[in-house]
């Protein structure tokens, strides 16, 4: 076991006093005259030797911890952990750790109670349309609270999401470009499935175009796009929409597979378009018509609200996402 590096090892091994040490690394050995070289010395040889200051010392001075909490809606979820690699790489930049936590909103606050002894400076919700029991303790201890994703509003708590409604006018312009009216929407049970539609729906309305010609929003998981092709290839292709509209990324391409299955082919008898960009999407068969999520900003602007919180702040700040046109959406081909 790799033995911890001390402020008490570094001056043992420099032949100076602990107090020095100290005083060299907060950045206040100026104050009792000492050297420039020797300041450097003493960071130069703590670097060396790999030391790292204690949370709890920190604390127990009143500094920063640099330590942030993270909490996960859905560790599976593919676009979240890509999320996630994108806010350690800002904190980490930044001088910064994160604790990761999956745990969801059946949690207590009182699970999250050791971590204030530790200083943390604030909590990352990463994932919309849920609230994890961390949340309401978090608040109690005044310190911030950023979710990255959409949610209810509560008071304390910060947004920074993707622009649904403008992604899904993005999709839904290059859809009428194409030639379609007829759309449909393919999602799992979860709430950001159920908030997704419901932008599209009020989307559809604001156009003046014909209501959601299908919906599935049943089955869990990225399951429901092969089980929501399915069961359109089984109501059959009279009454089907011309383009869908899938929650996700991952959605869409089991969708894919089903629509393969039942020998539906994409485009040229239905198009299919989701949200999130995989690196995935751009490999399947047909490569997929997506919405690239803004990661890297939304990362890096919720960390920003975390260090610099103030009064003026807007409780939410939304962030449009990119169209990436592919091979899955095209004009509507004839239908038999």
């Amino acid at each position: 076991m790799k033995q911890i590096v001390t402020q008490q090892m570094i001056a043992k091994k420099l032949g100076i006093s602990q107090s020095l040490v100290s005083r060299a690394l907060r950045g206040s050995a100026t104050h009792i005259h000492a050297s420039p070289e020797t300041i450097e010395r003493i960071r130069q040889t703590a670097e060396q030797l790999g030391y790292h200051p204690s949370a709890a010392a920190l604390t127990l001075r009143g500094e920063s911890s640099r330590t942030i909490v993270v909490v996960v809606r859905d560790f599976t979820d593919p676009f979240l952990g890509r999320l996630i690699g994108a806010l350690q790489q800002t904190a980490s930049a930044d001088g910064y750790s994160l604790i990761l936590s999956g745990v969801g909103s059946e949690s207590s606050g009182s699970d999250y109670r050791i971590l204030f002894k530790y200083g943390v400076d604030g909590l990352i919700v990463v994932g919309g349309q849920f609230e994890p029991g961390a949340v309401p303790a978090f608040l109690r201890n005044r310190l911030p609270v950023v979710q990255i994703g959409t949610g209810r509003a509560r008071a304390g708590v910060q947004h920074v999401a993707m622009d649904v409604e403008a992604g899904i006018r993005m999709l839904l312009d290059h859809a009428a470009k194409a030639g379609h009216r007829s759309v449909g929407f393919l999602g799992d049970g979860t709430e950001t499935a159920r908030f997704r539609r419901g932008v599209l729906e009020a989307e559809l309305r604001r156009r003046k175009w014909p209501k959601l010609a299908f919906s599935f929003n049943e089955a869990d998981g990225p399951d429901a796009g092969y089980d929501g092709a399915r069961a359109l290839c089984g109501s059959g292709r009279k009454n089907a929409p011309t383009v869908l509209v899938a929650t996700d990324d991952a959605t869409a391409q089991t969708a894919l597979r089903g629509f393969y299955e039942c020998g539906w082919r994409v485009p040229d008898d239905i198009s299919v378009m989701g949200i999130d960009d995989l690196p995935s999407s751009a490999r399947c068969i047909p490569a997929l018509t997506t919405l690239r999520q803004p990661i890297d900003e939304l990362a890096r602007e919720a960390f920003g609200r975390i260090l610099a919180t103030t009064p003026k702040s807007p409780a939410e700040v939304r962030i449009p996402p990119e169209l990436v046109v592919r091979e899955s959406c095209a004009a509507p081909g004839s239908r038999t």
